[in-house]
């Protein structure tokens, strides 16, 4: 795939087709690294790996529930759910 650097702001920059962000599902804001090699430009997507004890440090477990999942918590079963 080819594509041109362009004048952006005070800056340049290309554009990635919307295709292949679909593909590495990648999305604006996602981070992105980018670094030479060997001559060459190599972008890689850089998400993220979460493991669920730091996403439940970050937790406020004093946080009070929405009123959605109260209102979903409170509601009696109307099919053959088992308590």
């Amino acid at each position: 795939m080819q594509a041109n650097i362009r004048k952006i702001g005070n800056s340049e920059g290309t554009i990635i087709p919307a295709g292949l962000l679909r593909k590495l599902n990648l999305a604006t804001g996602d981070k992105i690294s980018i670094e030479e090699q060997d001559g060459k430009i190599v972008i890689s997507a850089s998400k993220p790996k979460y493991q669920l004890s730091e996403l439940i440090a970050k937790c406020d477990l004093s946080a009070p529930m929405p009123e959605e999942l109260e209102q979903w918590d409170r509601a009696s079963p109307v099919g053959n759910e088992e308590w």
